[in-house]
């Protein structure tokens, strides 16, 4: 709904789509991070008994709000230097940006652990190698089943089935 919102020819129904699914997205982002966060330290203490303090509901938030805000704010700036030298062609950069928003997002979310939470930087990045450990299966899976239910929803099921097995 907030892509054809974004994709009208009214500048202010535009703007207003993209900021409604930047609001949404970015709460259900910032809350997978809180429970992701909260994992991956609960995770790291029964692999290793007391290494980092599990951090409460809010302040594990609090750190998830600041990691976002951080990417958004650098994946933009990156994507529109890239954007600008691509002079563009989307195809072009697409891969190799989202590549280079990963690393520095996980250096980034690493130095930020360490920092919010009563830790070393090696327990932080233990605990960022855990985060990616859960986060990566997860979204493998809904990445297929966005594209079974985009193949579904394109060929018919059947259909589908049959481009599947050939």
């Amino acid at each position: 709904m907030f892509m054809i919102l974004a994709q009208t020819a009214d500048t202010q129904a535009a703007l207003v789509g993209v900021l409604l699914g930047f609001l949404i997205l970015g709460s259900i982002r910032v809350l997978l991070g809180t429970f992701t966060l909260r994992a991956a330290c609960g995770l790291l203490n029964r692999i290793s008994p007391n290494s980092v303090p599990e951090p409460k509901f809010g302040s594990a938030f609090g750190i998830a709000l600041v990691r976002f805000l951080l990417n958004v704010a650098l994946g933009f700036g990156i994507g529109l230097a890239r954007g600008i030298q691509a002079e563009g062609e989307p195809q072009q950069l697409m891969v190799g940006l989202f590549l280079i928003l990963a690393a520095i997002g996980f250096m980034i979310g690493t130095a930020i652990i360490s920092r919010m939470l009563p830790t070393n930087t090696r327990r932080a990045l233990l605990v960022a190698l855990l985060e990616m450990a859960i986060v990566v299966p997860i979204a493998i899976i809904l990445m297929l089943i966005y594209f079974a239910a985009s193949a579904i929803a394109t060929h018919g099921f059947y259909e589908s089935l049959d481009r599947l097995v050939m």
